[in-house]
């Protein structure tokens, strides 16, 4: 497949994904599936609109793969299908750090002129941000939750598209240590982070502690990482909450870091 090919197809999908979020409805079906599954009529509750309406907006969201629906009984439950909202998210990272970049010029000319903008524009962007995902896992909870605690598997579906991961050190116990990196499949990027796990409840929640190893004070600093696990119908839930995130890495590239992580999770917790 030419390069042309294949942004052609990426864009018609990125349209069709947009054109399907574009309805206040199905956005609203989103943010409740990201909640955890739910029932056609579950999904309907909220909305006037009849039965018959509600499945053709689910047909719409299945057809772009941003949901999964299955049957049991007279029963029909759906799940969120985060793959296709990692795509929208890429794309409108790129317009965001374009845009940051272009203040960023704007704020350089504009301190060059002797007014307070920069000073301005240092303390926005010295501030920390916190990721918020929650994800529903077709697996148990106990498989689920040891993949977060196996390096082995860490390794396997940890690293974002594009990388892979080595681990170094790992101790799996309140005041353990570990040490990882992720580096590109060309070897020109490697990233090397570790920390500590500050509590670990079997099958219910993880606490640790995570630091970037560079000479970059913008990338300095300790991010607090709790990882929550719940059985709901039809699998596990897992929720993450990632604070205090260095100060250059925008939330929206972290979480579609986290997006295709937990797309790689799915995939060997689910099989």
């Amino acid at each position: 497949m030419t390069v042309k090919l294949m942004l052609k197809v990426q864009k018609v999908r990125l349209d069709d994904v947009f054109a399907a979020l574009a309805h206040p409805i199905r956005r609203a079906i989103i943010e409740q599936l990201a909640e955890g599954d739910c029932t056609v009529g579950e999904l309907a509750a909220p909305h006037d609109v009849s039965l018959p309406a509600i499945s053709q907006h689910l047909r719409a969201l299945e057809e772009v793969g941003l949901l999964e629906q299955t049957q049991a009984g007279r029963v029909r439950r759906c799940a969120l299908k985060a793959g296709p909202l990692s795509a929208a998210f890429s794309w409108i990272v790129q317009y965001r750090i374009f845009w940051e970049d272009m203040l960023d010029d704007i704020a350089v000319k504009v301190e060059r002129r002797g007014t307070h903008m920069a000073t301005t524009k240092a303390k926005i962007s010295g501030t920390t941000g916190t990721v918020r995902l929650t994800r529903v896992f077709k697996a148990p909870r106990e498989r689920v939750f040891n993949a977060f605690l196996d390096p082995d598997a860490m390794a396997k579906w940890m690293p974002p598209n594009g990388y892979t991961a080595h681990v170094y050190k790992f101790e799996p116990k309140v005041g353990g240590l570990y040490r990882m990196s992720f580096s590109s499949l060309d070897k020109k990027d490697t990233h090397f982070f570790g920390g500590k796990y500050l509590e670990i409840k079997p099958y219910e929640r993880l606490h640790y502690t995570d630091k970037f190893e560079s000479d970059d004070p913008l990338m300095q600093g300790e991010i607090k990482v709790t990882v929550t696990f719940r059985d709901v119908p039809g699998g596990t839930e897992v929720k993450i909450v990632q604070e205090g995130l260095p100060k250059t890495i925008p939330v929206e590239s972290a979480m579609q870091g986290w997006n295709q992580s937990l797309e790689n999770l799915a995939r060997l917790v689910e099989g």
